[in-house]
């Protein structure tokens, strides 16, 4: 029996997150998925706004992260 994310390829752990981190800045996508429950109306374009600037919030720690790990990545091949 497999729990979490142990016994499982890291490619398909990170596969939600990099569909999220992608697609969730698409205009259309959101506009498809994000309806006000009662009237149905699209998200408002300020809140949309709001949501691309945050994109960018984590940028920088996201590189120290993968920085960090690249020389772990290099040695796991060898």
């Amino acid at each position: 029996m497999v729990a979490g994310i142990r016994g499982v390829e890291w490619d398909a752990v990170e596969l939600p997150s990099q569909f999220m981190e992608n697609w969730c800045y698409h205009r259309p996508t959101i506009d498809g998925i994000a309806k006000h429950y009662q009237t149905g109306a699209s998200l408002p374009d300020a809140l949309y706004q709001k949501i691309v600037k945050v994109r960018q919030t984590y940028t920088p720690f996201s590189l120290l992260t993968w920085s960090r790990r690249s020389p772990l990545q290099k040695r796991k091949k060898k």
